[in-house]
């Protein structure tokens, strides 16, 4: 744009701003090419600037020229995320990842998040900016992939869960009863086993409790009783552990009325003609005993 008809003198070159664009925009020169700069990165609209040529002697400048800075939607920016992890069947409200909305920014546009990933077994919401959990599936664990999407721009994070030994869970029991002098292997409690269950590990049941006139004990599922001392009767608690949960239930031996009981007898013989009061057997009661009645009728 500017020529000298002196081939050997040497030009050098300037610019000058309006006075609006020096606000915004910064001229520099290097050798015969003009770059301008806007000082904000976000700048944009239409400056003036006039060039300037001189060989040492003269200083000539150009007609005022228009730069035009054209507007960009430069896109959404996401921070780099981490991966998150809670603890299996936690509660609504649960926070995933806090302040999550703020690792994206847009210089051109608010800011809108969305999660774009499906996930059947539980729901992701915003709460502000942190991201949340609710109607978390009880037990669930399997880690899963959360995608987001910040105004176009994509976004992804790891969600795991930590697994948790939940506590063995007993059904309500029911007090139980058998008859004294019950035989041995008489079902106490059948398939009591089947009233703990522990989703998280296999069912380890004992009897916790020391009873001195009889033994219990487990065959297969059913709770059976041994050893039961002859005409015990009477109600004792029954203490169980289910992978370390306790729970109960009253076991009473019911009084039976045992018959009365005869040794054997002798055959006896008397005179003819004897006479009243004349002793027939010698302490006969004695030959009948009845552990349930004291007195002999």
């Amino acid at each position: 744009y500017f020529s000298d008809p002196e081939p050997y003198d040497t030009i050098t070159y300037s610019a000058t701003l309006n006075d609006s664009a020096q606000i915004d925009v910064t001229a520099t020169i290097r050798g015969s090419e003009v770059t301008l700069s806007p000082k904000n990165p976000e700048f944009h609209g239409t400056v003036k600037v006039t060039f300037w040529a001189s060989d040492g002697t003269f200083f000539v400048s150009s007609n005022e020229v228009s730069v035009s800075f054209t507007e960009v939607n430069d896109p959404a920016q996401w921070q780099s995320l981490t991966n998150q992890k809670i603890n299996e069947d936690s509660p609504s409200g649960t926070v995933i990842y806090q302040s999550l909305k703020t690792k994206c920014t847009d210089v051109d546009t608010p800011v809108q998040v969305s999660i774009i990933s499906n996930h059947q077994h539980y729901e992701l919401y915003f709460d502000g900016n942190d991201l949340k959990i609710r109607n978390l599936e009880l037990n669930y664990v399997t880690q899963e992939t959360v995608q987001l999407s910040c105004n176009g721009a994509s976004a992804s994070f790891s969600l795991g869960f930590n697994d948790v030994d939940d506590p063995a869970v007993w059904q309500a029991l029911s007090n139980k009863e058998v008859n004294e002098d019950s035989a041995d292997g008489t079902i106490v409690y059948p398939s009591l086993k089947a009233k703990c269950s522990d989703i998280d590990s296999q069912i380890n049941m004992q009897v916790a409790s020391q009873h001195s006139h009889y033994n219990l004990y487990f065959d297969n599922n059913d709770l059976k009783i041994k050893n039961l001392e002859a005409n015990y009767n009477g109600a004792e608690a029954v203490n169980l552990d289910c992978n370390g949960i306790p729970a109960s239930f009253s076991l009473n031996v019911k009084s039976i009325d045992d018959p009365a009981v005869w040794q054997i007898l002798e055959n006896k013989q008397i005179n003819y003609s004897s006479p009243d009061g004349t002793m027939i057997y010698e302490n006969l009661k004695s030959k009948c005993s009845d552990i349930d009645d004291e007195e002999i009728i």
